[in-house]
């Protein structure tokens, strides 16, 4: 989610937590009003009207339990994805923890319904007593079209990659797809209900927290509300990273943010009312929109070269294989360390600015032998045609990848097993010295490359999707 699309709806200061009924007041009177009148605007000339309505929201477990009015995650019944009440765990330093252990004769508790906790709202306010975690009205329930169960996602930032993996890396070290289909949905549950079931075996019921408990909810947590990457938390952290940069000093610390944040969301807007092009390029500039450096035009695949050329002998071996891969004698060769390709910046091994990512190992179809290959990018390659003087002539050209080849030693990683698991996005493959030359329009994805040995064997793992950053 960009920044410019996101609304601060308020601020709190203090030292303790606001309560909620007063401080979202305005917020529940906004969303029904907008629900029963909509918002006008003008398009073409002509003016709409649009119903909006709230359908998701996400949070992590302690502010989910003070906007949902329930239990925090160390309390009874706090999950609100189903009727598991948990149990009290005494830790080894005399603390207690709540844990939510795997019941293999009843793998599925009983399901929550929005109708049951409205009720248990309703109750715990005439009785005054929590209610199955419930503690109150939530002002959620009081929205049309939002489900207080099945719209209050589970964030996987702070709950799998923050819980689970962070909790499993210290257990150990102590001591995308472009679709979901149903079977993804009915393989990733039968994994995650074997993965809690024996996660109390191998490391105890200690550890059997809310998290860990919520994986089993996560396949129909996709199912109601999409892949996990569209209710994730990332965006907001940014954007708490944000705020902090947007004020200086102590005093009138919100009208410092709120003025700051009003340009940085009408940003976009302002750019394209501006009409003098030195002023625009200044401005996108400042606002890294445009890359700074040279933008090379012409190339019959749709990628640009990024950055300064550099000097680079060709080889009669890469200069025969550009030669068929391009079908033409260039007359002109231009070398390049990155390339930009659908949007997303590609490096090759002599770009040593960056160290530690790794963007040059990738996946690309190879047409003679109809098949998907794996390569490492040495560096590009953009033949030209013409014998312009001006490199950045708008004639046609071929922007190609010199890569070393990656081969497949294995089909899977995963023996035979009686779950039926395959890992298939995970691919054993040894480097090789072959030098192929590539069209970067073959080029399909980045890989996530992990070195196994010395002699050079790696894993290869498909991205898990390409709408968040790392």
């Amino acid at each position: 989610m960009q920044t410019e699309n996101m609304i601060l709806y308020g601020l709190w200061f203090g030292e303790s937590k606001p309560f909620m009924g007063g401080f979202t007041k305005p917020l529940v009177n906004t969303l029904k009003d907008i629900e029963t009148n909509g918002i006008d605007f003008d398009y073409n000339g002509q003016t709409h009207n649009s119903k909006c309505f709230l359908i998701c929201g996400t949070a992590d477990l302690p502010a989910k339990s003070i906007v949902m009015n329930c239990n925090q995650f160390n309390g009874q019944y706090s999950c609100l994805r189903c009727m598991h009440s948990g149990e009290t765990y005494r830790t080894s330093k005399g603390g207690t923890v709540r844990t939510f252990p795997y019941n293999s004769s009843e793998p599925d508790p009983e399901k929550r319904t929005t109708q049951e906790c409205i009720n248990n709202a309703v109750t715990a306010i005439q009785n005054g007593t929590v209610v199955n975690g419930i503690k109150g009205p939530s002002f959620l329930m009081a929205l049309k079209y939002y489900d207080f169960v099945k719209s209050s996602s589970i964030d996987y930032m702070h709950g799998v990659l923050l819980g689970i993996t962070k909790l499993l890396i210290n257990l150990w070290t102590n001591g995308s797809n472009n679709c979901i289909t149903p079977d993804d949905l009915k393989r990733s549950q039968t994994m995650l209900s074997y993965f809690v079931h024996m996660f109390t075996a191998l490391y105890g019921q200690r550890y059997m927290t809310l998290n860990m408990h919520s994986l089993l909810h996560l396949p129909e947590c996709v199912e109601d509300l999409g892949p996990m990457w569209v209710y994730s938390c990332f965006p907001y952290e940014n954007a708490n990273g944000l705020l902090t940069k947007l004020f200086h000093g102590t005093q009138n610390i919100e009208l410092q943010i709120i003025s700051s944040l009003s340009i940085v969301q009408n940003m976009p807007s302002l750019l394209c009312n501006i009409e003098d092009p030195v002023h625009k390029a200044f401005a996108e500039k400042m606002q890294n929109v445009s890359e700074n450096s040279k933008k090379y035009t012409g190339t019959l695949t749709g990628s640009v070269p990024v950055g300064c050329k550099m000097k680079m002998h060709l080889s009669d071996e890469v200069y025969s294989k550009l030669i068929t891969t391009v079908k033409f004698k260039p007359s002109k060769c231009l070398c390049f360390r990155r390339i930009s390709l659908r949007g997303f910046t590609i490096h090759s091994l002599e770009y040593s600015r960056v160290s530690v990512r790794n963007t040059y190992t990738v996946k690309y179809f190879e047409p003679e032998r109809k098949s998907l290959c794996y390569g490492s990018i040495l560096y590009y390659i953009l033949a030209k045609k013409c014998e312009c003087l001006d490199d950045l002539c708008s004639c046609d050209s071929s922007l190609v990848a010199v890569m070393h080849r990656y081969e497949e030693t294995k089909t899977s990683i995963v023996k035979p097993n009686f779950l039926s698991v395959k890992a298939n996005h995970i691919k054993v493959t040894k480097k090789t010295c072959f030098l192929c030359v590539v069209d970067t329009s073959k080029i399909m994805s980045v890989m996530v490359n992990v070195r196994i040995d010395d002699i050079g064997n790696y894993f290869l793992c498909e991205v898990p999707n390409l709408k968040e950053s790392d």
